[in-house]
């Protein structure tokens, strides 16, 4: 069955792709045969059988066009493509055939052949080419009735009448699927004036447009727009009930790489408006390039990141800890195919961080550098069901790493901590918090480990993240489940929290407490509106019965708080770092903490709860149960 289809996909693309492609190129050199014959016909005054034209230069305009059309892929875009930026692209095609069939036959004499077919058959071959285009495009556009084609399609604006909107015009022209009406711009001086015979709006006139037009959808044209401003525009279109979507990238939309049915939803930095960490800007660090490193948790959300971005660093080794099979499969490959022109080792190991006896021989034998300790189990609900299993991976896990960082001589030790941490109501924040502590009591002990810790708040489009979750729910027709209408929480995306946990492995001296800088807190439920609004749906309330999405609130969960903190103190210290702060937070002395953990570590084995509860209590890391 497999088979079979993999025969039809073939010889479907065969059929739409490369037949296609094979009939232009076919036409193009029938043109060039034509051309050279009506120029021997201009330049001679007589009648010609194509049979007279000498055979070389008939041969060689041939070879020298042929080259040209599969050096510049013109044969790949005639149709849906055939805007500006194509005509540009065949220009210089055209352009590079004609200098080459000039400095043949005009600079270099030939007696049969005149030096002035050197110049009139470029001339007419361009012609021919560039004129055919613009007839595929007219008949494309004009004579397929495509008033009759639009009824069914999206109404759609472009905002931005930049290049980059009229590139995107020149595109969505051609598809079937969208209704092209008009531009938004902001420049009152543009207000009225036309582009193809397309006018262009103010944003003010966008309510009076949604009525008169039926405006759908908003196709964000302005890729070089600060944040901070796109997300202004965002806020003056959502509240219209208006779906908006950004382009994807022009040169690969107008070459036919791509088309418009790539334009994507606007992702997480569009919603937040945060701001992404460029990897490039890290400076040459002496813990990661040339270095082994480990990430334990390399195939989870934050610890797959680490492994990407670290990997553009020039690390010697990586070895991924996982404990799930699949997530690291998945990864190891990924960077071995994405990575595979650097010398670039990747050692996947498939183990737990409690497996004490396995992880010793790694660090005995590799030796490494930096540990980037990512591992643990980190959805609230989960653990507070598994309260045993939680506590002895995150906390017992990190200590038996901690011991051999230290016994290893691990340059540099990170652990990934949470703000669920801080002031914790639940056994996850707890035993994170309890992590941190141990962190912090080996930083006091002899050796040359520098053990830091990086805490922030929930990373969106992670595993258990709300946007996902909200995602599914508005695509299913809701509703959209929240626990409380007054919660809310820090958000950072993967990328930028990566980039930034990066940095404060650099910047580490040892025994510092990182904070990253998230913001202001966001209030899941105005997030939740802002993504039905952006999806183009309404929201379903008693004010509105006929919305699309309901807001249903669910309560609660054990241990869930209604606010998230970053800080145990107060006033962070500020780094070389812009995002990222120092917290100024008291530790607990190894000799104390050591005595703590052995009497955990004895109730886990009991499986007795109440005294786990009053021991992490006692100890400081669990509030409110």
């Amino acid at each position: 069955m497999f088979a079979q289809k993999l025969y039809f996909k073939i010889k479907k693309n065969f059929l739409n792709v490369f037949l296609k492609r094979f009939i232009i190129i076919i036409f193009d050199l029938n043109l060039c045969v034509f051309s050279l014959w009506i120029a021997f016909f201009l330049r001679m005054d007589r009648f010609y059988y194509i049979s007279e034209i000498p055979l070389y230069p008939l041969f060689f305009s041939l070879v020298i066009l042929s080259l040209v059309i599969l050096s510049f892929g013109i044969h790949k875009s005639i149709n849906r493509y055939s805007g500006l930026e194509t005509f540009i692209e065949l220009s210089k095609a055209m352009l590079v055939y004609s200098l080459i069939f000039f400095c043949l036959f005009t600079i270099n004499s030939f007696d049969d052949v005149p030096r002035t077919i050197g110049i009139i058959q470029p001339i007419l071959l361009s012609f021919g080419i560039l004129s055919s285009r613009a007839l595929i495009r007219y008949i494309f556009l004009k004579l397929t009735n495509k008033s009759i084609l639009k009824m069914n399609s999206t109404v759609c604006l472009i905002y931005g009448a930049g290049a980059s909107g009229r590139q995107l015009a020149d595109v969505i022209n051609t598809d079937d699927t969208i209704d092209f009406v008009g531009f938004l711009d902001d420049n009152l001086n543009l207000k009225g004036t036309k582009i193809n015979n397309r006018t262009i709006y103010h944003p003010s006139e966008l309510s009076i447009l949604k009525k008169k037009k039926n405006i759908q959808l908003v196709l964000l044209a302005m890729p070089k727009l600060h944040i901070h401003q796109k997300t202004k525009i965002l806020a003056n279109v959502q509240f219209l009930n208006i779906a908006v979507r950004t382009i994807p990238d022009l040169n690969q939309l107008t070459s036919g790489k791509i088309d418009i049915s790539n334009v994507r939803s606007l992702n997480i930095d569009d919603l937040l408006g945060r701001v992404p960490v460029d990897i490039k800007s890290l400076s040459p660090n002496t813990n990661i390039k040339n270095k082994t490193i480990i990430i334990t948790g390399g195939g989870g959300s934050i610890g797959s990141e680490i492994c990407r971005q670290i990997s553009q660093l020039s690390p010697k080794i990586i070895i991924i800890i996982e404990l799930n099979e699949f997530s690291l499969y998945s990864i190891q490959q990924e960077i071995e195919t994405k990575f595979s022109n650097l010398n670039l080792k990747i050692i996947p190991k498939l183990i737990s961080i409690l497996d004490e006896k396995n992880l010793e021989i790694i660090f005995k034998q590799y030796k490494p550098n930096t540990v980037f300790h990512a591992a643990a189990y980190k959805h609230v609900k989960i653990v507070e069901e598994n309260p045993f299993t939680g506590i002895e991976n995150n906390v017992f896990g990190t200590l038996i790493l901690a011991k051999l960082s230290l016994k290893y001589k691990v340059s540099n030790f990170l652990l990934i901590s949470t703000d669920k941490a801080v002031r914790s109501s639940n056994i996850m924040g707890a035993s994170k918090r309890l992590a941190e502590l141990i962190a912090q009591a080996f930083e006091k002990k002899v050796g040359i480990t520098k053990f830091s810790m990086v805490r922030f708040g929930n990373v969106l489009g992670s595993s258990g993240s709300v946007v996902p979750k909200f995602m599914e729910q508005i695509k299913s027709g809701g509703p959209i489940t929240l626990t409380h209408e007054k919660v809310t929480r820090f958000f950072m995306t993967i990328n930028e929290a990566v980039s930034l946990v990066i940095k404060s492995s650099i910047i580490a001296k040892g025994g510092e407490v990182f904070v990253l800088n998230m913001g202001d807190p966001v209030k899941i439920i105005d997030l939740a509106k802002q993504m039905i609004e952006l999806s183009g749906k309404t929201i379903k309330n008693k004010d509105n019965i006929n919305g699309d999405i309901e807001i249903k609130i669910v309560g609660l969960s054990k241990g869930e708080k209604l606010y998230e903190e970053l800080l145990i103190g107060n006033d962070p210290i500020e780094t070389q770092e812009q995002k990222i702060l120092m917290a100024q937070e008291i530790y607990i002395q190894w000799a104390i903490l050591e005595k703590y953990l052995k009497d955990l570590k004895i109730a886990l084995e009991q499986n007795d709860l109440k005294i786990i509860y009053k021991l992490l209590t006692k100890i400081g890391v669990l509030y409110q149960i």
